[in-house]
C-alpha cells in the first residue's frame, strides 16, 4: 500500500514532466500490478489458504 500511495502522490509530477497520455501509459501498469500483488498477499490470509 505504500508503493500505490507513492504512486498515488508521485502521478502530478509525471503528468507535468510527460503529459497525461504518456503518464497513463506509466501509471496504469504499476498500478496493475500493485493491485495483483495486493490481492495475492490478501488470498493468502483468508480460510481457503489453509
Amino acid at each position: 500500500m505504500f508503493l500505490a500511495t507513492i504512486v498515488a502522490f508521485s502521478y502530478p509530477l509525471i503528468v507535468r514532466q510527460v503529459g497525461r497520455r504518456v503518464a497513463w501509459m506509466i501509471v496504469v501498469p504499476v498500478g496493475m500490478w500493485i493491485a495483483v500483488e495486493a490481492w495475492a498477499a490478501l488470498s493468502l490470509t483468508g480460510p481457503a489458504a489453509l
